[in-house]
């Protein structure tokens, strides 16, 4: 009885509603499940984000039936928390019908279909092996010769709001030891790595960083992981736009290198507490961390008369 669909969602608006005869015509779960959900999308005046966020799957499934849009997505751990912060009938209920159409992803502020026979977004997979490492790259198919814990494609261009998206969430996060960032990576015409590793605690080693491009945001990409040095060489930091709480908790971190050539936009990039509790980090030529520098313009090299936390090689 469970569907087998996944919804996702491409813009942050919300707009549309088909009438519930249409959706409860489309929808091929329990009667119950069909009230409870159609009861949310009638409540679009005075619903909160999750709920906007339901709205926008009852559309998706109304509309395309068993098929994907947009990009992106309500998912278990959502749920889970929703309704563990939730008392009453309704949304109690609301939260185990999402189970039932088995939903995957993250909430988020609403959602403008999108069709999926004009997808233009873009992916990328995350093999994730039993040796601890997962590989990141454009290539769908994993290495047969490794033993595979979970594998799962990402939205290049995701805006991701929290953890549940990747392949190692969340019972397979403390395997997470390396990662690899596979040649490949270079291809995308924009990319974005927000929350990819967060809380990844026991990710000691990351590789292949210079083989990205077009990178915008790394919010919270390496929040609170083991990593005591990131090699950033070959690595083009002019398209970065975010870099917010980027490298924040990494209390292990003590290197960061860069081409010397390194150098951020001048202008349209943010980053509070880039560098938050990074209090192991010393630059190429000895700035070390302080609380009260933090934010993301010590993302650069260390020298004489600028002061980074960044090493150039």
């Amino acid at each position: 009885m469970a569907s087998t669909v996944t919804y996702e969602f491409y813009s942050q608006t919300y707009g549309g509603g088909l009438s519930e005869a249409a959706f409860a015509a489309s929808l091929p779960i329990a009667d119950s499940h069909v009230k409870w959900l159609c009861a949310v999308k009638g409540a679009t005046t005075t619903c909160n984000v999750f709920k906007r966020a339901v709205c926008a799957a009852v559309d998706a499934f109304a509309e395309y039936g068993a098929g994907e849009v947009g990009g992106f997505q309500i998912g278990e751990f959502s749920v889970k928390n929703y309704a563990s912060q939730q008392t009453t009938g309704e949304e109690l209920a609301t939260a185990a019908a999402l189970r039932e159409l088995g939903l995957s992803g993250m909430a988020f502020t609403g959602g403008v279909l999108t069709n999926p026979n004009a997808d233009s977004r873009t992916w990328f997979y995350g093999h994730f092996y039993a040796d601890g490492q997962a590989v990141l790259t454009a290539t769908a198919t994993p290495d047969a010769t490794r033993e595979l814990l979970a594998t799962g494609r990402i939205c290049a261009i995701g805006k991701y709001t929290g953890m549940g998206f990747t392949p190692w969430d969340s019972t397979n996060r403390p395997q997470l030891t390396s990662v690899h960032f596979a040649s490949d990576m270079g291809s995308f015409a924009a990319l974005n790595l927000i929350y990819l590793f967060y809380s990844c605690t026991n990710l000691a080693t990351v590789t292949g960083l210079g083989n990205l491009a077009n990178v915008s945001s790394m919010r919270y990409t390496f929040s609170s992981c083991a990593v005591t040095v990131l090699d950033f060489r070959g690595f083009d930091p002019s398209t970065l736009t975010d870099l917010f709480y980027c490298f924040s908790g990494c209390s292990s971190l003590t290197t960061i290198y860069a081409d010397s050539t390194w150098a951020l936009p001048s202008s349209g990039i943010s980053g509070m507490q880039c560098f938050y509790n990074c209090r192991s980090l010393v630059g190429g030529n000895g700035t070390a961390w302080s609380s009260s520098n933090t934010g993301y313009t010590y993302m650069r090299t260390d020298r004489a008369g600028q002061a980074g936390y960044l090493i150039a090689a």
